[in-house]
């Protein structure tokens, strides 16, 4: 992430005429790119990377992603929002696709401590996991959210 984060100059920038991007790092295979936001549809951005993996966000809470396999289809996150802004508990539901295209819906029920940097402790069913972010007036600028059971955790930057 670092050497990707020092490339990132004034120059680069303006070619991308400042659009908002981002650095990824999945943790397992510690692969890591640059993202460029490409749509924003409601409150939810969505970022690429030069080969077309997407990651889409909600207000900075991972939501899904496409192209990595055992992709995030989709993810509620109303009360994780909630939660981050106050504290609290949030119910925070994923949705994956199994080996048959059938839809899986995994729920967690996740506690929130913490102020600039927060972590969410998650636990379901399956599965329990931690995710922490790094606040900066309100807006997620840094975190490290945990996907799914096979691609484990991606951490990611603005830049």
């Amino acid at each position: 992430m670092a050497d990707i984060r020092r490339q990132v100059t004034p120059e680069v920038r303006q070619r991308f005429q400042h659009t908002s991007l981002m650095i990824a790092q999945l943790e397992q295979n510690e692969r890591a790119s640059i993202l460029v936001r490409k749509g924003v549809n409601r409150n939810v951005e969505t970022y690429f990377t030069p080969d077309n993996i997407s990651l889409s966000l909600k207000e900075g809470v991972l939501v899904g992603t496409r192209g990595l396999g055992f992709d995030l289809m989709s993810g509620d996150v109303a009360e994780v929002l909630e939660g981050l802004r106050h504290g609290g508990q949030a119910v925070r539901v994923h949705r994956y696709l199994d080996g048959e295209d059938q839809i899986v819906i995994k729920s967690y029920i996740c506690n929130y401590s913490g102020n600039a940097q927060i972590t969410e402790t998650c636990y379901g069913k399956d599965h329990s996991f931690k995710n922490s972010y790094q606040m900066s007036g309100g807006k997620v600028v840094a975190s490290r959210q945990w996907i799914g059971p096979d691609l484990g955790y991606i951490r990611l930057e603005d830049v």
